[in-house]
């Protein structure tokens, strides 16, 4: 199927407004809906970043940016990604000094509150892979790890952030951790479940830099274990969403919004 294929299924098995999707396919639009999507739940911060987007756009774009953040404010992660998903492939359209525009008013925003969420992680990390690599034509990463033994401390770091941002209790929370080992073809016990405080956006980022190394076969591997955790309760939370498609377009293997994320 074609691209464009792939997006209308998923914006019609996630029930997706129709001129949602439409705007994501609109070059201007399609900026105002990323921004949209990213100015935050705290209406005081939202304003914030409406702000600085301002600064560094245009008030048309503000302010239907600010309308799309009211429409979208309360609708489930999965939506919100399947809408980013469609919107990239549009904004590979756009002019070099668009192109410049786009990213550092989205920079601009995210940083302008001093902490950056998971989500606006997760967003802002699905744009610069694809866009940066598709503008500065840059190559895949070389492979420097072909045996997932010398991945354990990443796949255990990964592995347990997810379990934990699940809302879970902590013995819940180990549960899916070790479902997500076993998915690894790995004995239980085999990998240690981090303690919250090694659990952090830092250490994912350096574990995920070292995964996008490895083989395409240890890639495959981490993401299924990656969904067998995050399924193992038989939901999926808005926070696991953000952090499986991370992981997964961190190392190039693309996670859809098959799952709709319950708040």
């Amino acid at each position: 199927p074609r691209p464009e294929e792939i997006a209308a299924a998923k914006t019609m098995h996630l029930g997706i407004r129709e001129d949602w999707a439409a705007a994501a396919r609109e070059p201007h639009r399609a900026q105002a809906l990323v921004f949209g999507l990213l100015l935050g739940r705290d209406r005081t911060l939202a304003q914030q970043e409406a702000a600085v987007l301002g600064e560094r756009t245009d008030p048309r774009t503000r302010a239907l940016a600010e309308r799309f953040a009211e429409e979208t404010r309360e609708r489930p992660s999965a939506e919100k990604i399947a809408l980013i998903d469609i919107a990239i492939g549009t904004l590979r359209g756009l002019s070099a000094p668009e192109y410049r525009r786009f990213m550092d008013a989205m920079n601009a925003m995210i940083h302008s509150d001093g902490r950056v969420d998971l989500f606006e992680y997760a967003v802002s990390g699905s744009i610069r892979r694809h866009l940066v690599r598709y503008f500065d034509e840059l190559g895949k990463t070389p492979v420097r790890f072909r045996k997932l033994k010398d991945l354990l401390p990443d796949a255990a770091l990964l592995l347990s952030t997810l379990a934990r941002v699940g809302g879970r209790t902590d013995e819940q929370s180990r549960e899916a951790f070790e479902a997500g080992v076993q998915a690894l073809g790995l004995a239980p016990g085999t990998l240690s479940f981090r303690p919250p405080v090694e659990c952090t956006l830092q250490a994912v980022e350096l574990s995920l830099l070292r995964y996008d190394a490895a083989t395409p076969t240890l890639k495959k591997s981490l993401m299924r274990a990656s969904g067998a955790s995050v399924i193992a309760d038989e939901r999926v939370s808005d926070r696991e969403a953000e952090l499986i498609r991370v992981i997964g377009d961190a190392i190039d293997c693309p996670v859809p919004p098959f799952v709709r994320s319950q708040s």
